[in-house]
């Protein structure tokens, strides 16, 4: 009986254990998942010339210089890196679905807010031959977007 009692006892603290184990992976995965986005948002605030650059992004078919373009070239690499990090915590399931929901409409919500950014985010894709398989739902959010800007 003592044997028994014993090993629910361990039982108990091994699951319980496993709880926390859970727990601290679904917040490691988040804070990694902020700091990203809070790095790719300080992109504008980094200097003049990026919040330049997103002011113009914000028209179609903006006039950029070379390095401007190179400039909007690496910032959609940027996202499709940010989408990979969330889809990674997705897979993992250590991300909500009401998450998952507000990062599919801050894609869409980027895209309708700096048009001139759309050109760039498919050339990133074509570029990386990116898939929606490959980074799922929030990135299938985005070319959906894409799709229905043209």
């Amino acid at each position: 009986l003592c044997a028994n009692l014993g090993v629910l006892i361990g039982l108990i603290f091994l699951i319980l254990e496993i709880n926390q184990s859970n727990r601290i992976a679904e917040r490691d995965s988040r804070v990694d998942v902020l700091q990203f986005g809070t790095e790719a948002t300080g992109f504008v605030y980094d200097n003049i010339e990026n919040a330049e650059l997103m002011a113009k992004l914000r028209f179609p078919d903006p006039e950029l210089s070379p390095a401007e373009v190179e400039m909007a070239f690496q910032l959609a690499n940027s996202y499709l890196a940010f989408w990979a990090a969330i889809n990674a915590s997705i897979e993992n399931e250590l991300m909500s679905d009401a998450a998952v929901e507000v990062y599919k409409n801050t894609a869409i919500n980027l895209l309708r807010r700096y048009p001139g950014f759309a050109s760039h985010l498919q050339e990133a894709l074509v570029f990386t031959g990116i898939d929606n398989s490959t980074l799922g739902p929030i990135v299938e959010a985005a070319k959906l977007e894409l799709q229905s800007m043209d």
